[in-house]
């Protein structure tokens, strides 16, 4: 009914999400447990989401279109639980948002040698449910972390100008505004140190972006990912005016080469100059890492070496920036330099194993933190 290549497609989805963390501290005096009722907490958060949406899609021979839009309804229940310490608080949300997205593509002849794409959506990020809850707890005798229930999802507008070249070389200009971007944030009370998530006012992002994968010689893969971007953000975190854009420069390379008919290596790294996130700015960081593979019983099995950050200097750190009447920084010292052994067999020779489905709840999975 909708002509010769035109397709329509509609759906539902509903989830129901109900968590319940509790977190019990004891004082242990003389072998003795007492509760410690302050630092105890018990957090009980109901999420319901229904969204419906519409897809039209269209191809022609060297134009394609796609068009979507859905809606969602939002409905939310938080109560931390109170004690003969901690006061009850309880809040509810409810909102409804449209989201459209749009698509298209050219391939500006027949052996596919430029492809020119653009893409426009708007999307939302939630914060963990974690992220909800209003208990603080010590991470050590000066910094405190705590969750913020008034938070507020992320909305964001995303363009995508593309260019592809032999399926070999994708370059990208791209822009994006995000309105209450979800951060960690930091405030100073007397000699004590608070983190807790918060929504900063408005972040802009723009710039070029380069994917590449290069076959340099028969066996000598060359892929490489690199980004130049501007990042901006202009917010009021505790009274303080944060207004401040500035550029940065990813790249990271990864080189895969044949030396045998059954062994293969790696030799891969990554670089960043210093990248402005929220109120941290961070240090230029880079690594190396390698390994060799080696095939064994017919091809059936095989043997895998893999040593990461060699020079061990993956050690992020940086500065905490605008903190009322405090300077702020850290630097990491991270176990990063691991080597592995691992061996495979596969029992499956000819045949695929077919993935196994999702159960449509990955995006709510992703906001479950284990820590």
């Amino acid at each position: 009914p909708f002509g010769k290549g035109n397709r329509l497609e509609a759906g539902v989805k509903s989830s129901l999400v109900n968590t319940d963390n509790t977190a019990e501290f004891f004082d242990v005096v003389h072998e003795v447990s007492t509760p410690n009722y302050e630092f105890s907490n018990r957090f009980k958060y109901k999420e319901n989401i229904n969204a419906a949406y519409l897809n039209f899609s269209r191809d022609w021979s060297r134009f394609s279109l796609q068009m979507r839009l859905r809606m969602e309804n939002t409905n939310i229940e938080g109560n931390q639980m109170g004690n003969v310490m901690v006061k009850d608080s309880s809040f509810t949300r409810n909102y409804t948002s449209l989201f459209p997205t749009l698509y298209l593509a050219y391939r500006a002849d027949t052996t596919q040698t430029n492809q020119f794409g653009f893409s426009f959506g708007r999307r939302i990020d939630r914060p963990d449910y974690q992220d909800l809850n209003p208990f603080t707890y010590p991470l050590d005798r000066y910094t405190y972390y705590g969750g913020n229930p008034f938070l507020q999802p992320t909305f964001s507008y995303n363009f995508e100008l593309s260019h592809t070249y032999k399926n070999m070389i994708t370059t990208a200009l791209e822009y994006s505004i995000a309105d209450n971007l979800i951060q960690e944030t930091n405030e100073q009370r007397a000699n004590i140190y608070y983190s807790r998530p918060g929504n900063f006012g408005r972040q802009t992002v723009y710039g070029l972006t380069v994917n590449a994968n290069i076959p340099v010689t028969k066996w000598w893969t060359l892929m490489i990912y690199s980004e130049f971007k501007n990042v901006g953000v202009k917010s009021i975190i505790y009274g303080q005016t944060l207004d401040e854009s500035r550029w940065y420069w990813y790249v990271g390379p990864t080189n895969q080469f044949t030396i045998t008919k059954n062994l293969s290596a790696e030799l891969a790294g990554s670089y960043q100059t210093r990248i402005l996130s929220g109120q941290f700015l961070t240090i230029p960081v880079w690594q190396i890492r390698a390994g060799l593979s080696q095939k064994v019983l017919k091809g059936n099995g095989s043997v895998r070496l893999n040593v990461s950050d060699l020079f061990y200097t993956n050690q992020p750190g940086g500065d905490i920036r605008n903190i009322a009447n405090s300077r702020a920084n850290w630097l990491s010292y991270l176990d990063s330099r691991v080597a592995t052994i691992s061996f495979s067999y596969r029992l499956n020779k000819g045949k695929t194993l077919k993935a196994r489905q999702s159960g449509g709840s990955d995006a709510e999975k992703g906001r479950v933190r284990t820590n």
